[in-house]
């Protein structure tokens, strides 16, 4: 983005658009070096000075796009009835199957898909176990942990399975002292 636009500014546009898609990548490139303290009031990625574009345009885009792709695995995307969702991990509390239904549990609202759930886990990232072969849940969500359930936030009770409660306790015991 051009931080002189005739008209605009290019940083005000760029606060605008941080304000509408937060997650987008914005690389400012100026040959009005005067403005290099003004971009840090808005998101972005990376300052060009035209007279060096050849140079930094290429690592400005694969810094762009490795961010992107991170981004994409902080959501997990899924569809149900002919609608597409993409939802934060972050707000996921946890899974669960029902006979041929996944429910996808957040603070919020219920999500469904017909995804099953080892086909989901597979796409989470590591704070997300599986405690019962029916459940997957965010360890980040887990406020108490008990020999046969862990308690997640709004005092719900998840089954845990025998076979998987020793490393259920064991992440548990290290999210809560990294966490």
């Amino acid at each position: 983005m051009d931080i002189e636009l005739g008209d605009g500014s290019g940083i005000v546009m760029a606060q605008e658009l941080n304000k509408s898609i937060p997650d987008a990548q914005i690389i400012y490139i100026t040959q009005h070096l005067e403005y290099v303290s003004s971009v840090y009031e808005s998101q972005h990625i990376y300052f060009i000075n035209k007279q060096h574009m050849d140079t930094y345009i290429p690592r400005a885009l694969e810094l762009a796009l490795k961010k992107l792709r991170e981004q994409d695995n902080l959501y997990l995307e899924f569809d149900w009835s002919k609608e597409h969702y993409k939802i934060k991990q972050t707000d996921i509390l946890y899974i669960e199957r029902i006979l041929r239904t996944t429910e996808i549990h957040t603070a919020a609202r219920t999500f469904y898909t017909s995804e099953k759930i080892s086909i989901i886990h597979q796409r989470l990232n590591r704070s997300f176990v599986i405690s019962h072969r029916s459940y997957i849940i965010n360890m980040n969500a887990i406020t108490n942990l008990e020999k046969d359930c862990a308690i997640i936030k709004g005092n719900i009770k998840i089954p845990i399975s025998r076979s998987h409660y020793k490393d259920i306790k064991r992440e548990f015991n290290l999210f809560s002292s990294v966490n």
